[in-house]
């Protein structure tokens, strides 16, 4: 290209420059006036704006579409692979509630959370034994334990056994000593702790049964006993004596003891429970056919010569607002614990039993809670005939319905088992009110 050429090229190019800088500057024509440089359709640069935003919309359409058939395939893998839907998984950022658990508890089929359960679940069920004497009222931990049983001792007195699990108990007071029924019913409980202080024995020269050796019994049986257990931590024995009870009372009425404190050394001891071995009763959630209406009712312990001694009588009130059982004695005052308030079950099992006052020396009542008998049962309201039988120590005792011959289902919740001796009946009370 020769000289002139480029200088007219050159003027070409400053006249255009000129005439574009000729006009103000319009930002909303400058996708016109740039599509007329590189020379768009008319249409194009009308619609211009709208055909960008149309791609881009496309665009994204096609992205998701992408991305949501790469997440159905891993629903549909994750789906033949697991067998769950893919409505059930948690795919978001949230933190899912979990659903509560409840699991029964294996002594009285109350149910409870299932983390609470299993943090207790290796832990051995706990039976103390506790005094009922009047002069040693009010007691202690009852209302804490998950099965109470209560019968005779000496001198027309009842006693208590009282078998802890799901709750603690502060203080049990007074623990007293042991006799051979209550050994017999730990065979039910997969071999417990169990607290006592003291127990009936025979020596030699005694005039004495020895069927109520409860000692005999404890060694025979391997029992795992915690009354002459010492805390390997605090250096404290299983049980101390309330020095303000001993200013008032007799000291073997004032001893007391823990949940906390007798199952810290029993983990010491590394004892331990298998539930799987546990055979528990069977419980419902809802009513248990046929019965009949009972409100209230008395229940006499025999005594020697069959004379009642009506401070140790008891007097059972239906609660059907609580579906519970309140204990009154025989004046009609209620029964109360040392936190002032009313001792009460949700079931009562009236289970009657051989009981012979053996005339020995040390005045033992032999009683017999192995075998088989009758009695009733009183849930909701109503009165039910059963029949029990505990062929061995080992075996738990089983209850059934009279009527239909089927086991007992029993309502959840806290269990009295009174044993009563044969030939005496609860007193219905109902009439009266």
């Amino acid at each position: 290209m020769n000289l002139d050429s480029l200088q007219k090229s050159h003027l070409k190019l400053e006249a255009s420059q000129r005439n574009i800088s000729s006009h103000p500057v319009d930002k909303g024509n400058n996708f016109e006036i740039l599509s007329k440089q590189i020379n768009i359709s008319p249409i194009v640069r009308k619609y211009g704006y709208f055909l960008l935003v149309g791609i881009l919309i496309v665009t994204l359409i096609i992205v998701f579409g992408i991305y949501r058939t790469w997440e159905f395939g891993i629903h549909e893998d994750i789906q033949q692979s697991t067998g769950i839907e893919v409505s059930q998984l948690h795919l978001t950022n949230s933190t899912p509630v979990p659903t509560p658990v409840f699991v029964p508890n294996p002594i009285n089929g109350m149910l409870m959370p299932d983390n609470e359960y299993n943090l207790i679940k290796d832990k051995p069920f706990l039976a103390v034994i506790i005094q009922n004497n009047v002069v040693a009222r009010p007691p202690s931990g009852l209302n804490e334990a998950d099965i109470v049983y209560e019968t005779l001792v000496e001198g027309n007195i009842t006693r208590f056994l009282a078998i802890f699990w799901s709750k603690d108990a502060d203080r049990i007071q007074s623990i007293r000593s042991a006799r051979h029924y209550f050994v017999n019913l730990l065979g039910d409980y997969n071999n417990p702790a169990f607290m006592h202080i003291g127990y009936a024995y025979c020596t030699a020269g005694d005039n004495c049964d020895s069927r109520t050796d409860s000692l005999v019994l404890m060694q025979r049986y391997g029992i795992r006993r915690l009354s002459d257990a010492v805390d390997s931590i605090t250096k404290e024995l299983s049980f101390s004596r309330d020095k303000n009870c001993e200013m008032i009372k007799p000291s073997e009425h004032c001893a007391y003891s823990s949940t906390q404190r007798l199952w810290s050394i029993a983990e010491q001891k590394g004892w331990k429970n298998d539930l799987s071995q546990y055979r528990s009763w069977l419980f419902t959630d809802g009513t248990t056919e046929g019965g009949n209406e009972l409100r209230s009712f008395l229940v006499h312990f025999n005594g020697y010569n069959n004379v009642h001694d009506t401070k140790y009588s008891v007097i059972w009130k239906y609660n059907a607002e609580k579906n519970t059982y309140e204990r009154y004695n025989f004046d009609n005052s209620a029964y109360i614990d040392s936190n002032n308030e009313q001792v009460s079950a949700n079931v009562i099992i009236y289970q009657q039993i051989t009981s012979i006052p053996t005339g020995d020396s040390k005045a033992h009542q032999y009683q017999e809670v192995i075998g088989n008998g009758t009695g009733y049962v009183m849930q909701s309201g109503k009165v039910y005939p059963i029949k029990w039988s505990k062929p061995d120590f080992n075996t738990k005792t089983i209850f059934t319905d009279a009527t239909t011959g089927k086991e007992f289902v029993f309502n959840r919740g806290k269990i009295w088992v009174m044993l009563v001796p044969k030939g005496y009946d609860y007193i219905s009370l109902d009439a009266d009110e």
